[in-house]
């Protein structure tokens, strides 16, 4: 899914695409790692169990979650716009890159979330305060870089002249 978003982005060898498939790359660089760690973190304890912090980890992985679906205010919904505002001319491509950040929300917004933290299953040890920690700023990087696109547009090898927040282009 989001891995295509960016295959999609470099093949269109245009300025636009290849900026918005390098501002995915990164954001991804930050998603995934933090939906790995949650879901070990988790160690598919459920929601519930006492003197764990689960519910932060949940929280986190909530974050990235939205994040990789596209949602506004995260990380993913600045990097993706990049790259299907390059597409938007090619209906059924853009079509498609929607259909895969809707099936990314369903597959891990949901049925993963559902796996990983809400059956509460199994048990492992304490999640050591590093990786609390680590999770914490990953999920605050995704809530950056969604609320201020300025900070990831910088880093880009050119400028990127795109308003992720516009209602029109």
């Amino acid at each position: 899914g989001q891995s295509g978003l960016v295959v999609c982005a470099v093949g269109l060898d245009w300025p636009l695409g290849t900026q918005g498939a390098a501002a995915q790359s990164f954001c991804l660089l930050i998603v995934f790692p933090l939906l790995f760690f949650c879901a070990e973190a988790s160690g598919k304890r459920g929601l519930s169990d006492p003197g764990r912090p689960v519910p932060f980890v949940f929280t986190a992985y909530a974050v990235g979650a939205l994040s990789i679906s596209g949602l506004p205010g995260l990380s993913g919904f600045t990097s993706q716009g990049m790259a299907l505002k390059a597409v938007e001319e090619n209906l059924p491509l853009w079509t498609l890159l929607r259909c895969a950040a809707i099936a990314a929300f369903l597959g891990v917004g949901l049925k993963a979330s559902w796996y990983v933290f809400l059956n509460g299953e199994g048990k492992t040890p304490e999640t050591p305060r590093c990786k609390i920690l680590a999770l914490g700023v990953a999920a605050a990087l995704c809530l950056l870089i969604g609320l201020w696109p300025a900070l990831l547009y910088g880093l880009l090898p050119q400028p990127a002249d795109i308003e992720p927040f516009a209602l029109s282009a």
